[in-house]
C-alpha cells in the first residue's frame, strides 16, 4: 500500500496553535517528530515541550490509510 500525503508545517507560537486540544505532530528541535496530544496550555503558552525538548512545528495529524 502507497499512501502519499502533504504535510503544511505551523510554526509553534502563541496565536498560531489549534483553537481545540487534539492530537497533532510535534516536530522538536532534536529533529524527531511526534504524534502529540496538545492541552489547553499548550495551546495557550503557545509552546510544547518534551523535557529539554523543544517544540518548532506542529501539522495535523496524518489519515488512516482506509479512511475515506
Amino acid at each position: 500500500m502507497l499512501q502519499v500525503v502533504n504535510i503544511e508545517w505551523h510554526a509553534i507560537a502563541p496565536g498560531n496553535m489549534p483553537n481545540e486540544e487534539r492530537t497533532v505532530l510535534v516536530a522538536f528541535d532534536d529533529m524527531t517528530v511526534e504524534s502529540w496530544p496538545l492541552t489547553a496550555d499548550d495551546i495557550m503558552d503557545g509552546q510544547v515541550r518534551a523535557g529539554r525538548n523543544m517544540g518548532l512545528y506542529w501539522a495535523e495529524s496524518l489519515p488512516h490509510p482506509d479512511e475515506d
